[in-house]
């Protein structure tokens, strides 16, 4: 099968897309981690929506690194929407909550582990 042939296949969902380009990158591999890069830009943009939570959660991952505390990005983000909706909900907090919060943010941060 050639490298192609793979790409085209593999561009097809984001999420292996996205497994493809870690694989190359880790294997060093890099022109074929540069393509990836490309095919993911042009099929799958961020949508504002991935760009905003980025951008809070890089504010808050430098909030907490000021305070000593080494939280990655996406982690931040789940801190803060777990806190605000525990507050807004009086402490009513439950494992539907959790599970949506777990999904919104994997879905934003989609991109973030890669």
């Amino acid at each position: 099968m050639k490298i192609e042939s793979v790409l085209e296949r593999a561009s097809e969902k984001l999420e292996t897309l996205l497994e493809l380009k870690n694989f190359a990158k880790n294997i060093g591999h890099y022109e074929l981690a540069a393509k990836c890069q490309e095919i993911e830009l042009e099929k799958f943009p961020r949508t504002t929506e991935e760009i905003d939570a980025n951008n809070y959660g890089e504010k808050l991952n430098l909030l907490f690194r000021m305070v000593e505390l080494d939280i990655p990005t996406p982690v931040a983000f789940r801190i803060e929407k777990t806190l605000e909706l525990y507050k807004k909900k009086k402490g009513k907090f439950d494992l539907k909550d959790a599970a949506k919060i777990i999904i919104d943010s994997n879905i934003l941060f989609i991109r973030t582990e890669s």
